[in-house]
């Protein structure tokens, strides 16, 4: 159903306009898209988060995905460093087995900072 009638300007008021802008902000919607779900009885609920407070996280768990991957970096170089340096056996077998644990919690977090990213972008991008 294509859309073929176009409305004239409508005028409002101050309050009205103001609300109009309010409620375009609440719902991240524009300003047609609004309308068109008033015209059609759609009841309209608030998102989950706002939009610029989102993307305000999207650029925090970034940083922390990026600072992850240098504490990962850094692990694995200590690794390498510790393993050609050769340390008494019980000791390397200690601590190596102490870095893997490292390694493997940076990853899981690495993973788990990826997946709350994808959902919070994916919820962002319905808006």
């Amino acid at each position: 159903m294509g859309r073929t009638h176009a409305i004239p300007a409508i005028r409002l008021n101050d309050v009205e306009e103001d609300k109009l802008y309010r409620l375009m902000q609440q719902h991240n919607m524009k300003k047609t898209e609004l309308i068109r779900k008033l015209i059609m009885n759609a009841r309209l609920k608030a998102p989950v988060i706002d939009k610029a407070v989102g993307l305000q996280m999207l650029t925090d768990i970034r940083k922390v995905g990026t600072d992850l991957n240098k504490m990962g970096s850094n692990l694995n170089q200590i690794a390498k460093h510790l393993n050609e340096k050769g340390l008494k056996e019980e000791h390397a077998e200690r601590l190596n087995k102490t870095l893997h644990g490292m390694i493997k919690e940076q990853q899981d977090l690495k993973e788990e900072v990826l997946k709350q990213w994808q959902q919070l972008s994916t919820l962002l991008q319905s808006k």
